[in-house]
Formats: structure tokens, sequence, C-alpha cells
């Protein structure tokens, strides 16, 4: 057996840990990709079924609004190309209504794909509104993303690995002891003798190795300030994103209390007989 500086062996089973360290962050990151995946499927299936009676109104409104105008035309009241302008649109609203049910089977196909299940699971699998998410700020994010974003982990992982090789590679200039087990006979006795013996690197000194440790710790620290970065302009990127889709449906939200406001002040100006 060999006698090792312990620290040699206190920093192998260090670099160990970097490896189980690596990997648990690879499963989590795959679990999260999937997850993500799965949800932003889900999301799409549930616009799409939102969506679906809303077109189907529309075309069934369009085409009552084609046959009032051709009845106006042969009334007298109004010229032709009114009602065959209103036939386009409503020809326009049922392609609509087709794209939609394409889209709509690929959102679901995909979902099914995300989750694993067959169409007929998928058609009785309940997709519910999520609740809205809690405000968050800025800077609660970006602590949040630095401290458990798979690629800031990762990046982690590899300067700890490229810092215990180096200790490595530092510890590899002393010397091991090492005990070789020999038999003999001595008066008649069996006994076990150790022959002490000292392994001692092919070479004086190890600067070469150290500097190629050390050149790949500094890449791994360079490695991981750029990961930083990424992560931080990917997170301002993302939150610019989400601001500006907060206020366009602020601001969608009013255009739609306007709208519902003349459609009714249109039907009370219908009861009124105008």
């Amino acid at each position: 057996f060999s006698l090792s500086p312990m620290s040699r062996k206190r920093i192998a089973v260090a670099l160990a840990d970097t490896a189980v360290v690596a990997a648990r962050i690879d499963v989590l990151d795959s679990a999260w990709q999937a997850r993500d995946t799965a949800e932003l499927a889900a999301l799409d299936v549930l616009e799409q079924r939102a969506l679906s009676p809303l077109l189907k109104r529309e075309v069934e409104a369009r085409a009552q609004l084609v046959a009032a105008a051709r009845a106006q035309v042969a009334a007298g009241v109004d010229y032709a190309f009114e009602w065959q302008t209103l036939e386009l649109e409503a020809n326009n609203a049922r392609l609509a209504e087709l794209d939609a049910a394409r889209v709509r089977r690929v959102a679901q196909a995909a979902l099914g794909a995300a989750l694993h299940v067959d169409d007929a699971t998928l058609t009785e699998l309940a997709v519910v509104t999520p609740a809205a998410p809690m405000p968050l700020e800025f800077a609660t994010l970006q602590a949040h993303s630095l401290n458990a974003h798979p690629d800031i982990l990762r990046a982690l992982a590899d300067y700890a690995r490229a810092e215990h090789q180096l200790a490595l590679a530092v510890a590899a200039q002393y010397p091991e002891l090492r005990l070789s087990p020999g038999y003999f006979f001595d008066q008649g006795d069996n006994v076990w003798s150790l022959v002490g013996g000292v392994v001692v690197p092919l070479f004086a000194t190890q600067d070469a190795a150290i500097a190629q440790a050390s050149a790949a710790r500094d890449t791994a620290r360079e490695h991981f300030y750029a990961t930083q970065a990424a992560t931080i302009a990917a997170l301002h990127s993302a939150w610019s994103q989400w601001q500006a889709a907060h206020d366009a449906e602020t601001a969608t939200r009013k255009v739609a209390d306007d709208i519902d406001a003349s459609a009714a002040a249109l039907r009370k100006g219908e009861r009124d007989g105008i």
C-alpha cells in the first residue's frame, strides 16, 4: 500500500465531487427544459382552445352580416359592392378558423409529445389558466439566476474542477511512501516484513504540469465570467420582453373595454330603433 500526502487524497475526493455536481446539474437542466417545453405547449393549447369558439362566433356573425347586406341591396337601400366586400371578409374569417384548427392540432401534438401521452389521454387532460405570477424586481431575478441557473452552476463546477486539478499538480511534487510486504523465515517463525520505499516523481519538478493546470484554471475562470455576463444579458432581454408584453396587454385590455362600450352603445341604439 502507498501512503500519499493527506492533502492529495482530499483533493482527489473533492475532484470526484465536482463530477457528481456536474452530473446533477445536467439532470436538473434536462428536467427543467422538459418542464418548460411542456408548460409552453400547454399554454399554446390553452390559447387555441380559448380562441376556437371566438373564431366560430366571428364566422357566424359575418355570415349574418353578409345576409343582412344582401337584403339591403335587394331592397335597393345599398350598393352591391357592400355585401361583396363583406363576403370577402367572411371568407377570410372562415380561412382563419381553418388555420386555427390546424394550429390547435399542432399545439396538442406538441403537448402530447412533451408529456408522452396519446391523443385520447390528452383530450381528457384538463388544462387550466395559470395564476398570475407575483411581480418580481429585476435584482431579485438576477440574484436567483446567478445562484440557480444551470449554465452558471456548470461553469462554477468547471472552475472548481480546474482548481482541484491544479492543486493535484502542485501536490504531485511531493513523493509517496510505498510499503511492500515481504515474507521471510526468522528463527522458526513465519513473520511479515514491511520493506519501505519512496516513490519520487520522474522529473525533479512539476513546473510544466503546474503551468498547464494553472492555464486551464485561468481559462475556466474567464469562461465563468463570460457565462455570467451572457446569463445577465439574456435575463435583461427576457425582462424587457416581459415588460413590453405587460404594457401591450394593458393597452389591449383598454382597447377591448372601448370596443365593449361601443358595442353596448350600438345595441342600445338598435333597441331604440336606430
